[in-house]
C-alpha cells in the first residue's frame, strides 16, 4: 500500500473515531424517544417519586408530602402546608430536571402557589430553589425536604 493511500484510510478512520459519539447519540434517541428529557438512571433512583409511600417533611416551613404513586407525574397522597396557622391541603410536583409546584389540592398547575426549580436532591433531601412564592410571602429562597424514617 503506497504512503498516499495510508494517508486517506488513516484520516477515514480518525473521521470514524471522531464521529462515534455522535453516532451512538443518534442511535440512543431511536431506541429511548425519550432520552433527552429524562433524567438518568442514577438520577431517577434517587428522586422521591421513585419511592411510593415514603413521607418527605420540611419543619421552616412546615410541609409534609406523602408519596403516593410512583410514576413521572408525582401525586403526592396526603400533603399539606401549614399556613398562618391552618392546615391546607395541596397537591405537590417535584420530579427532578422539571419545575417543582405546589398547587391548592385539585387544582391546575396554572394555579400554584409556589413555584420552584429542583437544584439538589438524593435519596434522603430534596432541595427546591423558589421563584414564585404566593404562599409564605416571599419568605423562602429555598426549601428542603427531607425524607422521614416510617
Amino acid at each position: 500500500m503506497d504512503e498516499k493511500r495510508k494517508g486517506i484510510l488513516l484520516a477515514a478512520v480518525l473521521i470514524l473515531l471522531a464521529l462515534l459519539p455522535a453516532f451512538r447519540f443518534a442511535a440512543g434517541l431511536f431506541s429511548h424517544p425519550g432520552a433527552l428529557l429524562a433524567p438518568s438512571e442514577k438520577e431517577r433512583e434517587k428522586a422521591p417519586y421513585e419511592q411510593p409511600g415514603s413521607l418527605w417533611v420540611c419543619e421552616e416551613p412546615e410541609i409534609s408530602m406523602q408519596v403516593g404513586k410512583s410514576d413521572l407525574s408525582i401525586q403526592a397522597a396526603s400533603s399539606y402546608v401549614i399556613q398562618d396557622g391552618e392546615k391546607l391541603a395541596v397537591d405537590m410536583y417535584l420530579q427532578p430536571g422539571s419545575p417543582a409546584y405546589i398547587t391548592p389540592r385539585g387544582y391546575a398547575l396554572s394555579d400554584c402557589l409556589l413555584r420552584g426549580e429542583i437544584r439538589d436532591w438524593s435519596s434522603t433531601e430534596v432541595t427546591i430553589t423558589v421563584e414564585k412564592d404566593e404562599l409564605f410571602g416571599g419568605a423562602y429562597e429555598s426549601i428542603t425536604l427531607t425524607r422521614a424514617e416510617p
